[in-house]
């Protein structure tokens, strides 16, 4: 759907399925037969998924771009539109709540992917940099081809995160790489004893 504005349909509320990551607007399709003919149903592609634009711009503007996008297709429909959000979607679903308030009537959401607010209110203080270090360690797990430890060393930061232990262990992404270069330390006190 790469129309600017939708037409109004008399007594129907807008419900906009925003989609995940590497998926379409056809992730939807169950909810649109669920919801339809009550709502009116909106399931746009999003940039660079589908029949959505091509993304041209820097991977730091894209969830800016989409919600301004969806905005533009929700602008004016009476009492708001119902964005429901998948992952990538969910982000660009509360970016468009938050920036677009008079455009939206509700949000549901479930697995946003919203860790942009982490840098934004954050910066590189520890919230942020143990992301930072869990993502490096993982994609260098993954790059041996450690799958195995790479599933274990996310499984061990969820449940240390789960009980509130306020640390990340480190630990080496491959046996031939010292534990010193595998993960660097951002404060003593995410270190092991």
């Amino acid at each position: 759907m790469d129309r600017e504005s939708i037409p109004q349909t008399a007594g129907r509320a807008t419900v906009i399925g925003l989609h995940s990551s590497g998926s379409t607007g056809g992730q939807w399709i169950a909810l649109r037969a669920q919801l339809e003919p009550e709502f009116r149903v909106l399931t746009p592609d999003l940039h660079g998924h589908g029949s959505g634009p091509a993304w041209h711009g820097f991977d730091d503007d894209i969830v800016a771009a989409d919600a301004d996008r969806i905005a533009r297709l929700a602008a004016g429909v009476p009492g708001g539109v119902h964005l429901v959000g998948h992952s990538y979607g969910g982000a660009v679903a509360l970016r468009l709540a938050l920036y677009h308030p008079e455009s939206v009537a509700s949000v549901a959401v479930y697995e946003p992917v919203v860790f942009r607010l982490l840098f934004d209110y954050h910066g590189r203080r520890r919230p942020t940099s143990e992301v930072i270090e869990l993502a490096g360690d993982l994609r260098r797990r993954l790059r041996c081809g450690n799958i195995a430890g790479a599933a274990a060393r996310f499984g061990t930061a969820t449940r240390r995160h789960r009980q509130r232990s306020g640390t990340i262990p480190s630990g080496t992404a491959c046996s031939s790489e010292p534990a010193s270069r595998a993960t660097p330390r951002r404060s003593s006190r995410w270190s092991r004893t």
